[in-house]
């Protein structure tokens, strides 16, 4: 994707030159984002990323920047998991879900991410799409459903051919996860319990793992 909005680069503090160097291959850039620490832009709900950017959006502007962040294992190994993040009114990127982030993350203040793409229709709920999860581990290239990681590998390539699957996108609707969030809402805690409750009745117990 072209990017136009103001970032920092990764370097050898978060990844080794060589893997930096196998994602460009694959048409990925990592960059840092930086963490909200404070303010109303610092509380979006615990794994509930792209209602929360969506929400803030709409209230403030700015645009919802798409994603994956990145897990860096001691062997090489990198994790690649959906996350949204606010490009703002100023044209600067940042992190509004404080609540998600490891100790580690909270100490540099600032997140690994990989940017995908442009949400072009903020207010849009059922014309959503993230693209798959991944694994890469040496030369194989694991597809992992964005919202089912319990389940496994979805499929597994040489990394030579992981090209053809990285575009590969997953089409979901927000409804449930919007319907759920009460982020930059003017309500009581008891309104808030009220409205997790009633979705609870609605979609069942599932819809607080919604991630």
């Amino acid at each position: 994707m072209n990017i136009n909005f103001k970032y920092e680069n990764v370097d050898n503090s978060d990844m080794s030159y060589t893997l930096r160097q196998k994602l460009i291959s694959l048409g990925l850039k990592a960059i840092r984002v930086p963490i909200r620490m404070n303010g109303i832009s610092s509380q979006g709900e615990y794994m509930q990323c792209h209602a929360n950017v969506k929400k803030i959006v709409q209230k403030y502007g700015g645009k919802r920047l798409i994603g994956q962040t990145l897990k860096v294992h001691e062997d090489g190994a990198v994790e690649a998991f959906n996350h949204s993040v606010w490009i703002t009114p100023e044209n600067k990127i940042v992190d509004i879900c404080k609540a998600n982030r490891s100790k580690e993350e909270l100490e540099k203040g600032y997140i690994v991410f990989i940017p995908r793409m442009i949400d072009e229709n903020p207010n849009t709920l059922h014309e959503e799409t993230i693209h798959f999860d991944f694994v890469l581990a040496g030369n194989k290239y694991y597809v992992l459903h964005p919202f089912a990681v319990q389940n496994g590998a979805m499929q597994c390539v040489h990394k030579s051919k992981a090209r053809t699957l990285l575009n590969n996108k997953y089409n979901y609707s927000l409804e449930k996860m919007m319907s759920l969030n009460t982020y930059l809402e003017d309500a009581s805690l008891v309104k808030k319990l009220l409205k997790k409750t009633s979705m609870i009745k609605k979609f069942g117990w599932k819809v607080l793992d919604v991630a």
